[in-house]
């Protein structure tokens, strides 16, 4: 058990840099996505706009 509790307190920490960096690539990757996204988005909501005007 201590050894277990020991691992997971040792990762932590090691996990914390290499998080940071893998964290600014999620933002990353999001920022993209979000900017897809609400593409998308947009252009489906202008074709339901367009097919409700219809």
């Amino acid at each position: 058990k201590k050894i277990a509790e020991g691992k997971i307190t040792f990762k932590k920490p090691v996990k914390r840099p290499s998080g940071d960096a893998k964290e600014e690539e999620v933002k990353e990757k999001k920022k993209k996505d979000e900017v897809k996204q609400p593409n998308s988005r947009l252009l489906s909501f202008g074709d339901d706009e367009e097919e409700e005007d219809e």
